[in-house]
């Protein structure tokens, strides 16, 4: 049987889905984070290869892949991914970015604006004539504002300056960040984060201990208003270069807009702040449908409504849409 996947891959997670032609899902697989430019090239080698035997079943044979992986937007990442794709045995593929596919996944090739913020940060927009504009995304060392690992970072700085007393007033920080790590001291937090396979993502994980508390601390509070307002300024960039019309579509997606309803609420002022009128919501699809229907237009599939409603039903179905 002949089949099309899709892949989303980051620092957080790899994804796979596997349909037919006509949107019927039949395969999916998860496996760990793939970024090659975080964990290394074997690692993401085997993070790949594993999600991708997990959804593959015996007698399938892949007509057309596209793989949106984080980092493939500079030659070294697409050429070190490229190999994998090799290797894994792939021959009619499309490698291209986790954001290009989120994108996809969201607007469908229509005008709007994707803000994906999880462990790093990325915002892409699609105009009418198909010209594709980005903010934010330069790679954890530099950018990514707004973003887990922008976030835990500064929060991890001001435990450090509170522990030196460089600074007041952060003793509840201090709290959350050694709860959190399960931890009785900053030098144990420390360990615990070099200690690990994958540092970064250690510490992005400590946006998950502010979901409930983020705007009852102040020096937490400012931190995620500066991450919402980096947002919004990336949004405004993307918009601008593109000449979208108002009411811009924005579409939020990532673990960052898992603080809750007040942070989503937070962005969306800010974001109107900057840009006017918008409307702002969920994506109906996750990216790794982007990668999905990205592959579909490549073999000259056409995405129409009926598709979309088959692909959205077989997700609700199968429990892969969210």
């Amino acid at each position: 049987m002949e089949v099309i996947l899709g892949l989303d891959g980051g620092a957080s997670k790899t994804e796979v889905l596997v349909v037919t032609s006509n949107g019927k899902i039949v395969g999916h697989g998860k496996a760990g984070p793939c970024n090659v430019n975080v964990v290394g090239f074997n690692v993401a080698e085997r993070e790949i290869a594993l999600a991708i035997k997990q959804a593959l079943k015996p007698g399938m044979k892949v007509k057309r892949a596209v793989l949106g992986l984080a980092g493939a937007g500079r030659k070294s990442g697409l050429d070190k991914y490229s190999m994998i794709a090799r290797k894994i045995g792939f021959e009619n593929f499309k490698i291209t970015t986790d954001g290009f596919i989120g994108l996809v996944a969201a607007t469908r090739f229509k005008p709007g604006v994707l803000v994906s913020a999880g462990t790093g940060t990325i915002v892409m927009g699609i105009n009418r004539r198909g010209e594709i504009a980005r903010a934010l995304g330069w790679g954890y060392l530099f950018d990514d504002e707004g973003g887990g690992f922008w976030i835990g970072s500064r929060l991890l700085n001001r435990v450090c300056r509170e522990v030196d007393r460089r600074s007041r007033g952060g003793e509840k920080l201090v709290k959350v960040v050694l709860d959190w790590y399960k931890a009785e001291s900053l030098d144990q937090v420390i360990e615990r984060i070099y200690d690990s396979e994958n540092p970064m993502q250690q510490v992005a994980s400590l946006v998950e201990a502010l979901t409930d508390i983020w705007w009852r601390i102040p020096t937490i509070r400012r931190i995620i208003e500066d991450a919402a307002q980096a947002l919004a300024e990336g949004v405004g960039a993307v918009v601008r270069r593109l000449r979208l019309k108002r009411p811009v579509k924005i579409y939020y997606t990532g673990g960052i807009f898992g603080l809750g309803d007040r942070f989503v609420e937070l962005f969306a002022n800010k974001v109107k702040e900057e840009i006017g009128r918008a409307e702002i919501n969920k994506p109906q699809f996750k990216p790794v449908f982007g990668a999905i229907l990205y592959a579909m237009k490549l073999e000259g599939i056409r995405i129409n409504r009926s598709l979309v409603e088959k692909l959205y039903l077989e997700g609700v179905k199968q429990g892969v849409l969210v």
